[in-house]
């Protein structure tokens, strides 16, 4: 009941989406000089100068917080509400109009990136085809980051789940006066497969974190082939990476964000970390990165 109560109240974040979304029906994009002035884990504090300073706070994850240096772009409605979007990713962050800080704020933090890695992403061709593997280390950071986000949510999932089978558990044995054993493990086979047939392709992104830092980057060509996508946002997709000694690979992404699949046919090129037949395909130096194994 606390879970079914919480979605509702006006501090969840069901209710800043439905406040936010309105925004983008009424008003357009605008590309407008911002700085952080405070990280959170969940949430953060953001100024944005467009007729004046804001401060906005923010439902907004450390990886693509790392990626604000200078500007965002932003869709304000007329009341406190809007939406929020960093440089070189589609993905959407509900916000709403802070208080301002007193004192001295910190200023952003500028993220180092691999060379040519921002210019595929936006279109352009890279600098220099030679450049094909750079350590994972710097900008890298910023893609193990979104790497350990995607894995926590699905542990939240599970620990979601496990949390229901406890209540079940208890609820059953408190109404329930002779098989309590047999409509428990009922329930646990029902909502155990419910929970495989809706979030199961996501459960790859566990081994995701280490698979970000197993080794170095290196670059590919890369052609998008059949692309199944799933109203949670993600997509199973095939691509073929064609590398600079002139090897080729078919690799599948079982569950690759459509954010990393758009930044994949934008720049027709993917990023490829690890050995052997699982790898993690994306973009080191920006919130991009997914499970992929390699055909």
């Amino acid at each position: 009941m606390l879970t079914v109560l919480w979605a509702p109240l006006p501090g969840s974040n069901s209710t800043w989406v439905n406040h936010g979304l309105p925004c983008l029906h009424s008003h357009p994009w605008q590309t407008v000089p911002a700085r952080v002035l405070r990280r959170g884990r969940w949430s953060s504090l953001i100024e944005v100068t467009d007729d004046g300073l804001t401060v906005f706070e923010v439902r907004i994850d450390p990886a693509h917080l790392a990626m604000i240096t200078d500007s965002v772009d932003l869709v304000r409605g007329r009341g406190k509400w809007a939406v929020l979007r960093v440089p070189g990713s589609r993905e959407l962050f509900p916000a709403k109009v802070s208080r301002p800080l007193l004192g001295v704020a910190e200023p952003a933090a500028v993220t180092e990136s691999v060379a040519g890695v921002t210019g595929q992403v936006s279109g352009a061709a890279p600098e220099s085809a030679t450049a094909v593997a750079v350590p994972v280390s710097g900008a890298a950071g910023v893609t193990e980051r979104w790497a350990r986000t995607l894995r926590d949510r699905v542990l939240l999932v599970f620990a979601q789940l496990v949390l229901v089978w406890g209540v079940g558990l208890v609820g059953l044995a408190l109404v329930a006066a002779h098989y309590v054993g047999v409509m428990w493990l009922v329930f646990v086979v029902v909502s155990g497969v419910f929970t495989a047939l809706v979030v199961g392709h996501r459960g790859w992104d566990l081994v995701l974190p280490g698979l970000v830092g197993s080794g170095e980057w290196v670059r590919a060509d890369a052609v998008l082939g059949v692309c199944e996508t799933r109203r949670g946002g993600t997509a199973r997709v095939v691509v073929v990476l064609r590398f600079a000694d002139g090897g080729s690979r078919e690799v599948v992404l079982p569950a690759a964000s459509v954010d990393l699949v758009g930044a994949a046919g934008d720049s027709s090129s993917l990023w490829v970390a690890g050995n052997g037949r699982r790898v993690a395909v994306g973009f080191p130096g920006l919130p991009h990165a997914a499970y992929a194994r390699v055909g």
